[in-house]
């Protein structure tokens, strides 16, 4: 007998049940929380969500997206932010699922579909199962590979703090010494009022222009970021010297605790006797996140496994890797042209493949 899924599309005012869902998911990240997905719509996408039931029970989630580029020439479908599941993906789910999508994509016109898992290829040099379950599948509908996985660190917060705080190297394991030392004071928001948030709008706008980051609008900032506090998804963090704010970050509290948006103040070396904040401020965070249950902390997006000097960004690059967590290289971004003509010009364009 045939297995049977059913596919409910939900609106966003269904918040409560995506993050049930959300909050049970193997792989819950922040990527998938409805504030940050649906801030998309600011940049014109369309975004639908679905949930994936079976007798009866949630066991998956998704959100699509589609934009039309140069004028709407190309029409790019995608899956952004990966698949939310609540137990590890089989191929008859994985398959009922991208039945769904490339069934929608046609449906809006798409030139070009895209699916990015966001699953790991790689934890600490060892493949995981998801590479062959995901080729499997996806190939059966003719996607391939078309950009390689990015790169990330994870601390194991199974671990307890002594075996955690080791693994760290020991200049850092110093300067975070030096910070609880000289009463770095760390303090976590889980509401955000208009005083955290033009505290942590001045800082990250300030360095973005300091360092010539691309930083985001005011209004994506506050759709994105604030909206993912204030809807219980996420912590704001004030690290404070002297009752001055030193750092900022912005730190998801749930499944794979990520790291994603923080800000040091670049005037913290004139203060006098302030120590470098940010180590102090991680592990403070990461302690945080252990003391309410969870198993994995991301350190945030890294270039590679090992850092290089010459990189242009090899001082944040050898930050995150001191910290000593184990490199994970996730499941690449997966293509395929729908529109023969207009698909295949667009990979062209955009992949040179």
């Amino acid at each position: 007998m045939a297995i049977q899924f059913k596919a409910t599309k939900i609106a966003p005012k269904e918040e409560k049940r995506w993050n049930n869902l959300l909050f049970s998911a193997i792989n819950g990240s922040y990527r998938q929380g409805i504030p940050f997905e649906y801030a998309k719509e600011m940049n014109g996408r369309e975004i639908n969500t679905y949930i994936f039931q079976q007798d009866g029970k949630d066991i998956a989630g998704v959100h699509y997206s589609i934009k039309g580029k140069f004028k709407k020439f190309f029409s790019v479908a995608d899956i952004m932010s990966g698949i939310a599941f609540i137990r590890e993906p089989d191929q008859d789910l994985l398959t009922f699922i991208m039945n769904h999508f490339v069934n929608w994509a046609k449906n809006r016109k798409a030139s070009y579909i895209r699916i990015n898992p966001w699953l790991p290829k790689t934890i600490a040099n060892k493949e995981t199962i998801y590479k062959n379950r995901f080729d499997d599948v996806l190939k059966r509908f003719e996607l391939n590979e078309i950009s390689m996985g990015r790169h990330t660190y994870w601390i194991d917060l199974l671990q307890d703090e002594e075996q955690i705080f080791n693994k760290i190297k020991p200049q850092t394991r110093n300067k975070i010494r030096r910070g609880e030392k000289l009463h770095l004071i760390v303090e976590k928001h889980d509401k955000i009022g208009e005083y955290e948030k033009e505290r942590f709008w001045k800082l990250y706008d300030e360095l973005g222009k300091l360092k010539g980051f691309n930083t985001l609008s005011r209004d994506r900032f506050e759709e994105e970021i604030i909206s993912m506090v204030n809807h219980g998804l996420a912590s704001l963090f004030f690290t404070k010297f002297n009752n001055m704010v030193v750092n900022v970050a912005v730190v998801s509290t749930f499944g794979e605790s990520n790291y994603y948006y923080g800000a040091i103040n670049p005037n913290y070396k004139s203060i006098e006797n302030c120590p470098s904040p940010g180590p102090y401020s991680q592990w403070s965070i990461i302690m945080t996140m252990k003391s309410i249950g969870i198993k994995t902390y991301d350190m945030g997006f890294a270039p590679g496994p090992v850092p290089i000097k010459s990189h242009p960004r090899y001082s944040i690059w050898r930050y995150k890797y001191d910290f000593g967590g184990d490199h994970v290289e996730f499941l690449p971004t997966y293509g395929k042209a729908i529109n023969p003509i207009r698909g295949k010009i667009f990979q062209y364009w955009r992949y040179k493949k």
